[in-house]
């Protein structure tokens, strides 16, 4: 198996509209209305079947990503993960992520709120949100062991997420501060 992302391919990405097609998106938002209104009603239905699957995955996307630039790939996989796919945290085990529970305490307006994971990780609450200050343009530099966080399910981060990427690898920004 190749471990560099250089290779002598060239892929050419077409771009018909400068915006989404009207029916495109209007088929997305349908879509995307029965979706919700199906979850609040606790149903399941083949129209949107592909959208219950989305999040799973975006993550396999990332992970493919990462590994194609060196990337170490860690998840933290919430209770909600495991329920709805069980053998998941060996399955991504195996394709060398390295898989840690992840439980959050508390609700999002709670002052005292938490979140760990285990095997523990170094992640104050500053970090939480790491990709919602990014894509807001704030960029701020970690402590040596924290990590960058960016969620897999907020599919409308990834292309902060290839930036991100792209800032680090090619411009050669600091995620750190220095000591």
């Amino acid at each position: 198996m190749k471990k560099s992302c250089r290779t002598e391919i060239s892929v050419l990405h077409d771009m018909d509209e400068p915006q989404w097609n009207v029916y495109l998106a209007l088929g997305r938002g349908v879509r995307l209305i029965v979706y919700v209104i199906c979850r609040i009603l606790g149903v399941r239905i083949r129209f949107v079947d592909d959208i219950y699957e989305e999040v799973r995955e975006n993550a396999d996307t990332l992970i493919k990503l990462d590994k194609l630039l060196g990337i170490t790939p860690v998840m933290g996989i919430r209770r909600e993960v495991l329920d709805t796919y069980p053998g998941i945290m060996e399955e991504l085990e195996r394709h060398g992520v390295d898989v840690r529970e992840h439980i959050h305490i508390g609700g999002n307006r709670d002052p005292n709120r938490k979140r760990l994971w285990i095997p523990s990780l170094n992640q104050p609450r500053g970090t939480w949100h790491y990709d919602t200050d990014y894509n807001k343009g704030k960029r701020i530099l970690l402590k040596k062991g924290q990590l960058p966080i960016f969620h897999v399910d907020r599919p409308d981060f990834l292309t902060d997420y290839i930036n991100f990427l792209y800032d680090i690898i090619v411009e050669g920004e600091s995620v750190y501060e220095e000591e």
